[in-house]
């Protein structure tokens, strides 16, 4: 069965939307959000230039982030099959996820300051209608 969700793919389509390919935003020069374990910088225009292809990996993923509060974010490297489709080391998870918040996707389901009370840490992610 082939791969519905490719890392290098996301690795490519993140690096293609950091402003100026970078990590890091100049004032005025693109916006910035905290995902989950790191704060992540896009340049809007080329983000959203690339939304189609952000929007056919999220609909891989399993229907319980879309339902109810979401899903665990430690649930993310499972498709929609249950397969992992993530890589030992890979930030993937934690970059399609920035990348669909950005958009307006994807969401926290709760304030950063209950995560530590959640059972491993990590909120829920809840990816809406797209």
């Amino acid at each position: 069965m082939e791969d519905l969700i490719d890392v290098d793919e996301i690795y490519e389509l993140y690096t293609q939307c950091q402003p100026n390919g970078k990590g890091n935003v100049a004032p005025g020069e693109g916006m910035s959000l905290r995902c989950v374990l790191a704060e992540h910088a896009f340049n809007p225009v080329v983000l959203r230039s690339k939304q189609q292809k952000i929007v056919d990996m999220l609909d891989q993923l399993p229907d319980c982030f879309r339902t109810g509060d979401g899903e665990s974010y430690a649930l993310l490297c499972l498709d929609k099959y249950g397969r992992t489709w993530t890589k030992p080391g890979s930030n993937a998870c934690e970059h399609l996820m920035a990348m669909a918040m950005a958009l307006g996707l994807a969401w926290h389901t709760s304030h950063p300051s209950v995560w530590k009370n959640k059972g491993l840490g990590v909120p829920n992610i809840f990816i809406g209608n797209v």
